[in-house]
């Protein structure tokens, strides 16, 4: 706790890198729920409040304030998170960069659509939106504007190659009957790019059950769920550059106790703030995705990376 305050102000320091914020106040509220969700793994308004240091004396005033800025109209999401995902994604000029587009039910009410950067065996949110919708099967209308954003935000001179599955099919977008289509010569390689959309189901994943619990969120409202997704991404992101360069940094065994990664690059980020806090080491002020490959993929096992590999083998000769 006595070291909050400290990842408290390496968060502001990270959020201040563009001049798109219409009130301070707005991003120091969000500094601190991102203190919150990273300390607690919760997306519970009221499990954040102890670790908020402010003027207020009762923890109901602190979710009182937080709950108005998921309620302000005036914090467009977009125009807040665009800029620091640009900025990680500067060392991906001449690179491929590989996105996916995928949907996520809430409470079979809502519906999350979103665009993500696939990295390192996860996926990193790009842009999305959230909206009332009782089927994961929406029209191109509704993520038309999504593509026309994520086309902004990736870097001119990037290759990007677009997974999306059958749920997405349109004939504005694509052929609606189809197995694995490329307007490229086809290999097995083909095969394991389009299997790299998988990978967005694990960033869900982290968002659900196996992170941030948004299951449990209690908020009603299609815009306060998009900004709520907003604080997800934002934390996200700054995990995955932390644990990007903690690999970097030959530093990953400190806190994953695997031989071989066996832990995502969010999750070694997030161990590494406790023990980079615990210790009084100093935590990134930026964030940053590499586009080199992967320096230590993550390997449940050999045999079950061979058979994966194998997998991929088949199904190509099966649709050859």
């Amino acid at each position: 706790m006595e070291n909050t305050p400290y990842l408290y102000d390496t968060l502001v320091q990270v959020l201040r890198q563009h001049r798109n914020w219409l009130d301070l106040r707005h991003l120091k509220t969000l500094a601190w729920m991102m203190v919150g969700l990273i300390h607690t793994g919760s997306i519970s308004l009221c499990a954040w409040t102890p670790y908020v240091v402010s003027r207020a004396w009762y923890s109901q005033s602190t979710v009182r304030r937080f709950r108005r800025w998921l309620d302000n109209d005036r914090i467009e999401v977009h125009a807040l998170y665009g800029p620091l995902m640009q900025q990680a994604l500067i060392g991906w000029v001449d690179k491929t960069l590989y996105v996916a587009l995928d949907t996520s039910m809430l409470w079979n009410t809502y519906c999350l659509v979103r665009l993500s950067v696939i990295y390192r065996g996860r996926a990193v949110p790009l842009v999305w939106c959230v909206i009332e919708h009782p089927s994961a099967a929406v029209a191109y209308e509704e993520y038309q504007g999504l593509l026309e954003k994520a086309a902004t935000l990736v870097p001119f001179a990037c290759k990007v190659v677009f997974l999306a599955d059958r749920g997405f099919a349109d004939t504005a977008l694509m052929d609606e009957y189809w197995y694995v289509i490329s307007d490229e010569p086809t290999a097995v390689q083909t095969v394991e790019e389009y299997g790299l959309r998988f990978d967005i189901e694990e960033n869900f994943l982290d968002d659900k059950s196996n992170g941030f619990q948004l299951e449990s969120s209690r908020l009603r409202s299609a815009k306060a769920l998009e900004r709520l997704c907003f604080v997800l991404a934002m934390t996200t992101l700054y995990l995955v550059s932390l644990g990007t360069s903690v690999v970097q940094q030959g530093k990953r065994r400190f806190v994953d106790p695997h031989w071989f990664r066996g832990t995502s690059y969010l999750k070694i980020g997030w161990k590494w703030v406790s023990y980079a806090l615990s210790r009084g080491y100093a935590l990134i002020t930026s964030v940053y995705l590499s586009s080199e490959s992967d320096p230590e993929p993550a390997v449940a096992s050999k045999k079950q990376a061979q058979q994966r590999q194998d997998r991929f083998v088949f199904a190509y000769q099966d649709v050859a």
